[in-house]
């Protein structure tokens, strides 16, 4: 079938993006604090509906911050084509959930909007208004939406990415402190053929 075939196309790349994205984070040449702010920045900045702006906020934000540019720009693109419509939507869903009263005023809104576009009988410019008007409207509880799940997600994603490289930095340490290195006798032992003694 079609449809299961892009399934799979779409789960091997999203399998692909994770290990690639761990692995660039658990390798960057900077401190754990600064990689895990560096990551949080980006999913805030994915989390935010200014499309378009999201890599040079991220730098600035970075740069600001002091965090690791690369791990912030690299999770900017948690928001993309696919995760897009999810994304803003359960954001526009918590910010009506924090605005009660706004977000029924609007859902009454949206059913005449509605209403209006199939009547042929509303002049053009009518509907035009009224759906720039309730663009406002639903962008009030879609930012808010934007910056609590933002917030959430980037707290989220520091703890994670800050354990993540600290653990992966002490195994390290350990298997290079237990590992004997390759070109070092062991105390006592003949020199091996070849070897210098000066």
């Amino acid at each position: 079938m079609p449809h299961r075939y892009v399934y799979k196309q779409l789960r091997e790349g999203w399998r692909r993006a994770a290990t690639f994205l761990s692995h660039r984070v658990l390798h960057v040449d900077d401190t754990p604090h600064r990689i895990a702010l560096g990551v949080a920045i980006g999913f805030f900045i994915a989390w935010t509906p200014l499309v378009g702006g999201h890599m040079v906020l991220a730098l600035i934000l970075c740069a600001l911050l002091r965090a690791n540019k690369v791990a912030g720009v690299s999770f900017v693109w948690v928001c993309n084509p696919l995760t897009m419509g999810p994304i803003y939507y359960s954001s526009y869903r918590i910010g009506c959930t924090l605005l009660p009263g706004m977000a029924a005023e609007c859902h009454g809104r949206w059913r005449q909007v509605i209403h209006h576009l199939r009547d042929e009988s509303v002049p053009i410019w009518t509907r035009v208004h009224e759906l720039g008007s309730l663009s406002r409207d639903v962008l009030t509880p879609l930012v808010l939406g934007c910056v609590v799940a933002g917030l959430v997600m980037a707290g989220l994603a520091y703890w994670v990415t800050f354990t993540s490289v600290s653990r992966h930095r002490r195994r390290l340490a350990l298997h290079h402190a237990i590992a004997p290195a390759a070109d070092e006798p062991p105390p006592g032992a003949a020199p091996t053929k070849g070897s210098c003694i000066g």
